[in-house]
């Protein structure tokens, strides 16, 4: 979510400044996680990339599979969550991976 629109529903909020250089080095790490299956990845952004798994390396046999394999490994190597879509039978888009942590909305204090 853009800080303009987080702001509005907060306007107490405290932001704190980007760290594009560590967001490029997280984004680099989840890329290699990304590389374990597949040499077939079409960047998006720093956070988001298609990857073409009909053929993986690690010979799991649904893009499903593949998909709750990498969650996983970015999960517990990286602690950070990331979604997963499958597009037909074998090409996944995942994203989040830097961005989002957890889809967690910002509240407001005393917001339900």
């Amino acid at each position: 979510m853009p800080a303009v629109r987080a702001e509005r529903p907060c306007p107490n909020a405290v932001f704190l400044p980007p760290d594009f250089s560590r967001y490029r080095a997280v984004s680099h790490q989840v890329r290699e996680i990304f590389t374990r299956h597949t040499d077939l990845i079409e960047p998006l952004s720093l956070d988001e990339a298609y990857l073409d798994v009909s053929e993986n390396k690690t010979g799991l046999s649904t893009a499903t599979q593949v998909a709750r394999t990498i969650r996983e490994q970015i999960r517990t190597e990286l602690n950070l969550t990331a979604s997963a879509l499958r597009v037909g039978t074998s090409v996944l888009c995942i994203g989040g991976c830097s961005a989002r942590i957890g889809k967690t909305a910002p509240r407001c204090p005393g917001s339900c």
